[in-house]
């Protein structure tokens, strides 16, 4: 009989020898020279891939290249490389580019089940039946491929995204086509069975329990088939056939069945069932139907004069269904079992190339050094900056040797539009955050109108889903949790915004044009504030070596693990840094004794206050020194406060992006849940 094959998909060519070489340079620090022939091998395996053809190399190259993809996995990170393959089931050419090995994967995977069908159909019939086993193994193989796809690839998505095969993170095929193409490899396999039982001379029983089971594939196989996007009408028409076909053919068995139990009033039934199928059903078997005739007439001869049984007028039921075909089997067990792939030639591609794993640590390392530059050196040194200038700027006198020591400069106005600007960026990020949590809510309040609505629709069938209005109360309480938060910031940036109005721009921008004279005191703390501004220059400046990554390489080469990664880091941080931390602990004795010193500077200021009688006026110039020194004040304010607020914001931004990904995921959920009674009510 007539066996259908799953249809190959296209590919596009990928110059892989380049864009492995490209990431090699980009990503690992090594050059893509010294991996030219392991590029070169898989380039021209991913190039063998392109044409298939039903010899035993190609099935050879597309598993090769299917196990090869693991290791490229770990080495290269997966999102580098677009791939495009095409759909050929359906009549339309429905296209999909991803940047994924995966997606790569994944599809040549479901060649390789395409392929065993091929191959399946391909065989040399012979007339001994030995091609039958072989016949049964492709089609058993292809539909445990099919299955492990359904499972590890398609199992969590939705309905949206399996409806848009042309979509940038579209499967390699919606799941009722694959649950369909499934079904006809078990039904086809068993459909091997069943011809190997005819030519044994199995019991009648033994036979129909096996067409039985065929018919029960093939059903399934019609059910997903209607509900798939790919599969064509003919197709459909060709399964309804066939499930027809072996209905006849199970009625027959059952008829031959209970001719030996003398039940020859089911037989007639059986027989006349077998008739009305065969007559209902497009494939075409004289020979077969003729059988059914003959013994039907013969039967319904000898019931009317000899045996007076009653014909069932209540329809009989196939009898139940023996399967022998088992896709319960680990699929990559199975698959390189049947397929000898050299294993250890792949496994040791780019075996010297530094492993993702590894250049991963180094990013993250990279990130927390930073990070500890500036928690551990760099804002403690600003801090001390900071509390010195404070204490310079509590110091009152008429000495104008207070304009150095209050650390008095203009300026500069591209300065000043710059904390302009980085107020309007903290507008724009409450915009940003408003937005992002308007949009949650829409799809919280969304969500929960459909369930109302899918209660309204499937009544009793929703009573397995908690009701939104219960279940989404925690996101209530995050959003509205997340909007105070934002209200929070919102009121620190108008006083912030308020403050920086306040400030006098056109003096603290203008030249000084202040005579100045150069106490020793007020040098030895300008020189003080200098010298940590220029240190934490220098660190900003400097760039993140390498000198960790001969330590993380011999650790991983020798232990194959990345375990013990974080005490390296730790060591090296500690070692690296040392010589900071020493020095930031000297400047907090510095400023230590610095500010004792203002403040006796201070106390004397006092005590000559109080002993000069003399009641002075303050000139001009000392109202400008005051007015100067206000401004700066609330300057530094401004500054401290826009630090604040964009760290406020970026942990606030995070926060809301982590929590949208959390709704997204809930109503993912949700949607599946709706789909699943959705289904059951269609079934």
């Amino acid at each position: 009989m007539e066996f259908l094959a799953i249809p190959c998909k296209r590919t596009l060519s990928v110059d892989l020898l380049k864009n492995l070489g490209d990431l090699i340079n980009k990503i690992s620090l090594q050059n893509p020279s010294l991996f030219q022939n392991d590029l070169n091998f898989v380039d021209q395996l991913r190039n063998n891939i392109l044409d298939t053809d039903l010899s035993d190399q190609s099935l050879t190259d597309h598993v090769s290249y299917y196990y090869l993809i693991d290791n490229l996995i770990k080495k290269f990170p997966s999102d580098q490389i677009g791939f495009t393959w095409y759909q050929t089931l359906s009549t339309s050419s429905i296209s999909s580019n991803q940047y994924s090995f995966q997606w790569d994967q994944v599809n040549v995977l479901y060649n390789i089940a395409s392929l065993y069908s091929l191959r399946a159909i391909d065989l040399n019939l012979s007339n001994n039946g030995s091609y039958l086993t072989k016949q049964c193994k492709y089609f058993q193989l292809s539909a445990i491929i099919i299955n492990f796809i359904v499972i590890n690839y398609n199992s969590n998505l939705s309905r949206d995204q399996e409806m848009n095969l042309s979509s940038s993170n579209a499967p390699v095929a919606d799941t009722p086509t694959l649950l369909s193409l499934k079904f006809l490899m078990l039904a086809q396999a068993m459909e091997c069975f069943w011809q190997k039982a005819i030519k044994d001379n199995l019991k009648d029983k033994i036979v129909g329990k096996m067409s039985s089971q065929i018919v029960q594939f093939y059903e399934d196989t019609i059910r997903y088939g209607k509900k798939s996007i790919l599969i064509r009408s003919d197709w459909i028409d060709k399964f309804e056939d066939k499930k027809l076909y072996f209905q006849a053919v199970t009625f027959y068995r059952m008829a031959k069945d209970y001719h030996t139990r003398q039940k020859y009033g089911f037989e007639i039934f059986c027989y006349q069932s077998a008739s009305t199928c065969l007559e209902q059903c497009g494939i075409t078997s004289d020979n077969f139907r003729s059988k059914i005739y003959e013994s039907l007439h013969d039967v319904e001869r000898d019931n009317d004069f000899i045996y007076h049984q009653a014909v069932p007028s209540d329809p009989v039921s196939l009898i139940e269904p023996l399967s022998m075909v088992n896709i319960d089997l680990n699929m990559r067990e199975t698959l390189f079992k049947n397929i000898s792939i050299d294993f250890k030639k792949i496994d040791r591609l780019f075996y010297k190339l530094l492993p993702l794993e590894v250049m991963e640590y180094v990013t993250v390392f990279k990130e927390r050094q930073q990070q500890h530059i500036q928690e551990r050196i760099i804002s403690p040194l600003c801090a001390l900056n900071k509390l010195l200038k404070d204490k310079m700027l509590e110091i009152t006198t008429n000495d104008t040797s207070v304009i150095k020591l209050a650390n008095i400069h203009s300026i500069p106005i591209e300065e000043l539009d710059k904390y302009k600007y980085a107020l309007s960026d903290l507008k724009q990020n409450q915009i940003n955050v408003q937005n992002q949590l308007n949009y949650i809510e829409t799809m919280l309040n969304d969500e929960e109108e459909l369930d109302r609505k899918f209660r309204h629709k499937y009544g009793s069938l929703v009573t397995t889903i908690v009701e939104s209005s219960t279940v989404n109360k925690p996101y209530w309480d995050k959003l509205n949790m997340l909007r105070q938060y934002l209200k929070q910031g919102l009121e620190v940036d108008m006083k912030t915004m308020e403050v920086f109005e306040t400030i006098d721009k056109d003096l603290i921008s203008a030249d000084i044009k202040l005579h100045v004279n150069n106490d020793p005191f007020i040098e030895k703390i300008n020189d003080t504030i200098e010298k940590r501004d220029t240190y934490i220059s220098q660190l900003e400046n400097k760039k993140w070596d390498n000198s960790i990554l001969p330590e993380l390489i011999d650790e991983y080469r020798l232990s194959n693990s990345v375990s013990n990664f974080e005490s390296i880091y730790l060591s090296h941080l500690n070692a690296t840094f040392k010589e900071s931390m020493l020095f930031i602990e000297s400047e907090k004795k510095i400023n230590q004794d610095l500010i004792s010193a203002i403040a006796l500077k201070k106390q004397e200021a006092k005590e000559n206050y109080r002993n000069d009688a003399t009641i002075k006026r303050l000139t001009p110039r000392d109202l400008y020194i005051e007015e100067f020194k206000f401004s700066l004040k609330l300057l530094e304010q401004v500054k401290s406060n826009i630090i604040d607020a964009s760290k406020f914001y970026e942990d606030l931004i995070n926060s809301v992006n982590n929590f949208s990904n959390e709704v997204n995921e809930y109503i993912h959920t949700r949607k599946l849940e709706h789909e699943k009674v959705n289904t059951q009510s269609l079934d």
